[in-house]
């Protein structure tokens, strides 16, 4: 069964890197509708070796679906150039299960990630990842 989509997802590139800023809860059906709009970044991101800026807002939480799709989208994505991934977490409600959720679903998936509390601090990592 079909759901609405949930929470808001919004991706650009920056030169190497997919930025993706969000607001949580998210289901299956929002990360299908981003990943849909992102297919062209995507594709251009894969040339080369690339990585992730996650912004997260809110209740940053992918409901059960959503995250086990995430976690093979992710697996999917590092046999084609992704290096890591960066999160911002200072925005979320709950940092502590930001951080518990969102890392359970990049070990899961074998990602190279890290947590940070600003944007300039996750970009000067991520930078160094590739």
């Amino acid at each position: 069964m079909k759901f609405a989509s949930h929470g808001h997802l919004k991706a650009e590139k920056l030169g190497n890197i997919l930025l993706i800023e969000g607001t949580g809860p998210w289901n299956i059906e929002m990360l299908e509708s981003a990943g849909d709009s992102a297919k062209s970044i995507l594709d251009e991101l894969y040339k080369a070796p690339w990585g992730v800026l996650c912004i997260m807002h809110g209740d940053t939480a992918y409901l059960p679906d959503a995250a086990k799709k995430l976690t093979e989208l992710v697996k999917q994505e590092k046999l084609k150039n992704r290096k890591a991934t960066a999160v911002v977490v200072a925005d979320a409600n709950l940092p502590s299960f930001a951080k518990g959720h969102l890392g359970q679903i990049y070990d899961q998936a074998g990602e190279h990630y890290r947590f940070f509390d600003d944007k300039a601090d996750a970009l000067e990592w991520l930078n160094g990842q590739f």
